[in-house]
């Protein structure tokens, strides 16, 4: 009988502990994913660009090729990354300028990109 007190205790104190998630609407976690990109911090906006890639959902396309504009080298190969993660295929036009980024890490990064979305280069 004792043992059968301290277990009902113990999964009580268990069920106690047990606290919801902040969000659970894949919606609101987009939305703040899409809202990060613009942040004035550069990780925030690394992190949202990667995290919208292995989210998968396409309302991320638009914001991300504007991210391919963003002043940090990370953020922009995130962003490329990403859009290859969502299959984007409107954005092979606005990658095309990266392939001449000053960084030799994002060029690398968009011929892959370009490469996994179905885009030849001309001869």
């Amino acid at each position: 009988p004792m043992v059968f007190v301290l277990l009902s205790l113990f999964f009580a104190t268990l069920l106690g502990c047990y606290q919801p998630s902040a969000s659970s609407s894949p919606q609101r976690t987009v939305e703040a994913l899409l809202s990060l990109l613009h942040d004035r911090d550069a990780v925030s906006r690394r992190t949202a660009a990667e995290a919208l890639g292995k989210i998968g959902d396409a309302r991320g396309a638009g914001p991300l090729i504007e991210s391919l504009k963003d002043e940090d080298w990370l953020v922009r190969r995130n962003a490329a990354e990403s859009l290859a993660r969502l299959g984007a295929k409107q954005a092979i036009d606005p990658l095309l300028p990266l392939l001449e980024d000053e960084n030799t890490m994002v060029q690398e990064t968009v011929e892959g990109v370009l490469a996994s979305l179905g885009w030849k280069a001309k001869p």
